[in-house]
């Protein structure tokens, strides 16, 4: 006699219902605490079966063919019958006790700045910056006009004030300045830089402005 195949059914009656706790995080509870099952296989004549009636019994949030996955499970048949719904875009689930808590992912952009910038060919200032991550620092090595070679200035940490945004501080002896290196478009930098003369010379203070780019311009 060939086994009769069982595949359950679940009467929602209503969808799952989603509450907002606070702006980032959300709520997710089962659609019922009971749930009719049945059997839905065609069985031979005379044959029958009695639905029954589940109650949940608890909630979890796992991989359901790679992608995360809400299961509310119900008691049904000497076993649990699940019933699933993918996880929210942008949230992290877990359960806790029969509901299921999601908390919205803090995606921060990516840092824009890093790369290696160059000035224009006639630049009287800065030739070039690499800008880069080391661990949680960001670096600025610099390198400046002279003649007959570029001006080495070493490498500073940089003052992060967003993704597009730093500020650096150089001490040269004779000269102090402050950097200020912004994105402006998808391969230029605007670079303002305040220099500080402490040489007793009596020169006064300067601000330069210009632009930078990916590639030599």
């Amino acid at each position: 006699m060939k086994k009769i195949q069982m595949f359950f059914l679940i009467f929602l009656g209503l969808p799952v219902t989603t509450f907002y706790a606070q702006a980032a995080t959300i709520n997710i509870y089962c659609p019922k605490q009971k749930v009719r099952t049945e059997i839905t296989t065609p069985l031979p004549s005379g044959w029958w079966q009695t639905p029954q009636v589940g109650s949940l019994l608890n909630t979890e949030v796992k991989n359901l063919a790679g992608k995360p996955t809400i299961f509310c499970k119900y008691w049904a048949y000497g076993r649990k019958v699940s019933v699933m719904k993918k996880v929210p875009r942008g949230y992290i689930c877990h359960a806790v006790n029969k509901h299921i808590q999601c908390t919205k992912l803090q995606i921060r952009p990516a840092f824009a700045l890093s790369g290696t910038w160059y000035g224009t060919a006639n630049t009287r200032s800065m030739t070039k910056l690499k800008i880069y991550k080391a661990g949680s620092r960001v670096k600025v090595h610099a390198w400046g006009k002279c003649h007959p070679s570029d001006c080495n200035w070493g490498v500073k940490n940089a003052y992060v004030i967003n993704s597009k945004k730093i500020e650096v501080f150089w001490d040269q002896g004779f000269v102090r300045r402050r950097m200020v290196v912004r994105k402006v478009g998808l391969n230029r930098v605007k670079v303002r830089t305040f220099s500080h003369y402490a040489d007793g010379s009596g020169r006064a203070d300067k601000v330069t402005v210009e632009y930078m780019h990916k590639q030599h311009p």
